[in-house]
């Protein structure tokens, strides 16, 4: 067991994926309040899944290069998640990226 999958969290985070990456497909982007100071930031939804993925600045760039600045062109539009080590403020970690098919 790993402990890092015990406790689910409503956002996909890095140790869910492991070494895989995933195809999923977007069924919704919306702004939510996320982490412990409630920022507002763009959350993506998927089709048969749980968990949402708050995009960030280096993702969200990737996907308005190849859908364009309106997120809700991006319904229906399938994303790769995988994982890959990324520079943070913190350090170096395991991060999310996207990448489109």
């Amino acid at each position: 067991m790993k402990i890092s999958q015990t406790f689910k969290s409503q956002y996909f985070r890095a140790s869910d994926f492991g070494d895989e990456e995933r195809a999923l497909v977007i069924a919704d982007v919306r702004t939510e309040e996320v982490g412990k100071d409630r920022e507002i930031k763009p959350v993506m939804r998927f089709e048969d899944e749980e968990q949402g993925f708050v995009v960030n600045r280096s993702n969200g760039r990737v996907m308005a290069t190849a859908w364009g600045d309106e997120t809700d062109s991006w319904k229906g539009k399938t994303v790769i998640l995988y994982t890959t080590l990324v520079s943070t403020p913190n350090g170096t970690g395991q991060g999310i990226r996207v990448r489109i098919p």
